[in-house]
């Protein structure tokens, strides 16, 4: 961001922001961005594609001299934590930007119990309500980004503009059923929570949600599991269907249908709604 000549600074939410100042003031200023962060196997591009394709446009203009040519003032937005691997809540960064990340949301923990405000706080950074809303921008934001599927090249377009973001909602299921010897507890006296997570799981499949993480207790080979638990991500463009799958989820209409007798099922959320 330096090299292309903007001003530049780091956020409460470790956002990072580069500026570049236009002749006319009155002008709406202008959003150009995306998130730097990733995960396992996502692609080298996800996410930064739109941050240094941006630079590098700036930096050309300023090379030639027409940086201070511009129309509008152009802010450059590199997010923070949207994809939420470490904390399991998506959109940290961008979700402060746009004005609607409650201060609760700083009490989200990781799997070892530190919470982002935790987090922050060694690195020296004290987050309070206030300075939450001191975050929100009103301009309107473009990105650039990376398909990440198949679909462009097998319909052999090497372009299209977004017609909608997909509104996200995680879930993560815990089934418990019973304890049992391997080799000694029949099947038809079994209540497996690893079987009716399968039958449930292909069920979530027809839904178009995707299980990432699945987990069981004790977790040995000889043992019956006496619980299971897994992740549910959901993605739909409009929020009515993202809304209809869990409600289903809270009727227990979809773990009914599992022939396997359980102890108990429960759900936690975290939801993002569709643009």
């Amino acid at each position: 961001m330096e090299d292309a000549r903007l001003q530049t600074w780091v956020d409460y939410l470790r956002n990072v922001h580069g500026r570049v100042e236009s002749r006319n003031a009155s002008a709406e200023a202008l959003l150009l961005g995306s998130h730097l962060d990733t995960f396992v196997d996502a692609g080298i591009f996800d996410g930064s594609l739109g941050i240094i394709s941006v630079l590098s446009a700036l930096k050309v203009l300023s090379i030639n001299g027409k940086l201070g040519e511009l129309k509008r003032t152009i802010e450059v937005i590199a997010f923070s934590d949207e994809e939420g691997v470490r904390f399991q809540s998506t959109f940290i960064g961008s979700a402060a930007i746009a004005g609607i990340l409650p201060v609760s949301a700083l009490q989200i923990t990781d799997k070892s119990g530190v919470t982002i405000q935790d987090a922050l706080k060694k690195n020296s950074i004290e987050v309070t309500e206030e300075r939450l809303r001191q975050l929100r921008y009103d301009p309107k934001l473009v990105g650039i980004h990376i398909e990440q599927g198949p679909v462009l090249e097998w319909v052999g377009f090497p372009l299209r503009i977004v017609e909608g973001i997909a509104g996200q909602t995680r879930l993560k299921v815990t089934m418990r059923g019973s304890q049992g010897h391997a080799g000694t507890v029949p099947m038809s006296m079994r209540h497996d929570p690893v079987a009716g997570a399968a039958e449930a799981i292909v069920l979530l499949e027809s839904l178009f949600c995707t299980v990432g993480e699945i987990s069981t207790w004790t977790s040995a080979i000889n043992v019956i599991p006496g619980q299971v638990t897994f992740t549910v991500d959901l993605r739909a463009t409009d929020d009515m269907g993202c809304e209809a799958v869990v409600y289903e989820l809270s009727l227990l209409q979809l773990w009914g249908k599992a022939t396997h007798s359980l102890r108990d099922k429960k759900t936690s959320k975290d939801t993002h709604v569709c643009i």
